[in-house]
């Protein structure tokens, strides 16, 4: 005897917000020239409820150093809410994104942010800097 599939069929999409993540770190690596890149990082803390996503910025001329820009922890059970966190120090709380539309928006709000621009050129200037002082 044989029987048919009992899993429920799923919903796919490929707009999630690790989608919206990786679109963003190739938008910053063209506009770097692949001297700065972003990462996304997936961690499994020990709850097993919990995905922890965060999203940071490598430089390459540092020997790969990187910067936690962002992140949030995202149930296993619901894509919707979580929490953004934003800046390694001090850490800046973004509040809850209940779906892609907001999530979207508060990314934007992050990565547009002049406490942003100021970290990812001091990043790329001390890059460069090291760079020139490695050719001498």
């Amino acid at each position: 005897m044989t029987t048919k599939s009992l899993w429920l069929t799923s919903k796919k999409t490929a707009l999630t917000p690790t989608s919206i993540l990786e679109e963003q770190a190739q938008f910053l690596k063209d506009e770097f020239r692949g001297k700065l890149t972003a990462q996304i990082i997936t961690s499994y803390p020990e709850d097993e409820t919990l995905i922890t996503i965060a999203f940071f910025i490598v430089a390459k001329q540092l020997r790969g150093y990187n910067y936690r820009l962002l992140w949030f922890d995202q149930s296993i059970n619901t894509v919707f809410p979580f929490k953004i966190n934003a800046f390694s120090s001090p850490v800046e709380d973004f509040g809850v994104v209940n779906n892609m539309e907001e999530f979207i928006k508060t990314i934007g709000e992050v990565l547009g942010s002049v406490r942003t621009a100021d970290i990812v050129n001091n990043i790329f200037t001390i890059g460069n800097a090291v760079e020139v002082d490695n050719e001498d």
